[in-house]
């Protein structure tokens, strides 16, 4: 299968599952200690990680420079997802309980 913008929006879409595991670990972390700019990180690197693969899987190995491009947007995107879906869930959380 060959990046291009059609099929990297399809594996976001059927990889939304992978930012609510995502969510999970980071929640998982917190719970172990982890706190503040550690966890942001810790979120961003499991997600590029978990996106980056996923994508590898789904499409294979880039060929092109196009496709290395596409695989670090990619990676970026589920990276930054659950840290912003989790940060913003704590400052609602917050924001509702006084």
């Amino acid at each position: 299968m060959s990046y291009n913008l059609t099929t990297v929006f399809d594996a976001l879409v059927n990889g939304a599952p992978i930012v609510v595991i995502l969510i999970a670990l980071i929640t998982w972390a917190c719970s172990l200690g982890i706190k503040g700019k550690t966890q942001l990180i810790t979120g961003f690197v499991l997600g590029f990680v978990a996106g980056a693969g996923y994508l590898l899987s789904e499409l294979g190995q880039p060929a092109d420079f196009g496709g290395w491009f596409y695989l670090i947007l990619y990676g970026l995107v589920i990276g930054l997802a659950p840290s912003g879906v989790y940060e913003t869930g704590k400052k609602i959380m917050r924001a509702t309980s006084t």
